[in-house]
């Protein structure tokens, strides 16, 4: 199965890592959604993809230092606001994948206190998937989950992060497409992690990918491969 995953949600029709993104890529018949986390300043596990506001919504500053209900207060687009961790798993309620991007600092621990209360409540481990470029981050999530799949983000020395993906385990790697090669893809297989290739928006890109054996990519547009 060619897994097509909607990045930030359907983010090249709606506003990104929202609510609406979200609900958007499932109604296209998505099989999985990818959104970014951070923790702000009074400790909750927020989906935004910066670490300051600036570009996503009509306020400004860093999401480490502005609280929950400053970040509530804010407009992340069509009226959309800045959403839980929480929120999005209630929405998706395990009908399809999620991808939990590990974006800001020390965000492992709220996230795996966050998957340990959704484990067993519409979800099992084969539904969630947690990735990030900092290895740092995964060994720390690892430390506190090590039921949940795990994906190596990497833009560049494909080889360094593949030896670390099978250090750990991971149970996928996620290049970005322009690193996409045979022998890439076969060093993924040989180690045991299904390849899942970011950011294509082009429907000969995603042929050219699947024909090398890729397992799925994220796009901005969810709608141009699937069925729904």
């Amino acid at each position: 199965m060619f897994l097509i995953i909607g990045h930030r949600g359907a983010s090249g029709t709606e506003p990104e890592n929202t609510l609406r993104s979200f609900r958007k890529a499932v109604d296209m018949g998505a099989d999985g959604i990818e959104l970014d986390v951070h923790t702000c300043a009074t400790g909750e596990i927020v989906v935004i993809h910066d670490d300051t506001v600036d570009r996503t919504t009509n306020g400004s500053g860093k999401v480490s230092d502005l609280s929950l209900d400053r970040l509530r207060e804010l407009d992340a687009g069509s009226g959309e606001r800045i959403p839980l961790l929480t929120e999005v798993l209630d929405l998706i309620g395990g009908r399809v994948l999620v991808n939990i991007e590990l974006k800001g600092d020390d965000t492992a621990r709220g996230v795996g206190s966050v998957i340990s209360s959704y484990l067993g409540r519409g979800y099992g481990p084969e539904d969630l998937l947690v990735s990030s470029f900092k290895p740092t981050e995964l060994s720390d999530l690892i430390s506190i989950r090590d039921d949940i799949r795990i994906g190596v983000l990497f833009e560049d020395h494909p080889e360094m992060y593949l030896d670390f993906s099978h250090q750990i385990g991971a149970y996928s790697v996620h290049p970005g497409k322009d690193l996409v090669t045979p022998s890439l893809v076969r060093r993924s297989v040989d180690i045991g992690c299904h390849v899942l290739a970011w950011s294509v928006n082009d429907r000969e890109e995603a042929d050219v990918l699947r024909s090398m054996g890729v397992n799925g990519i994220f796009t901005d547009h969810p709608q141009y491969w699937t069925r729904g």
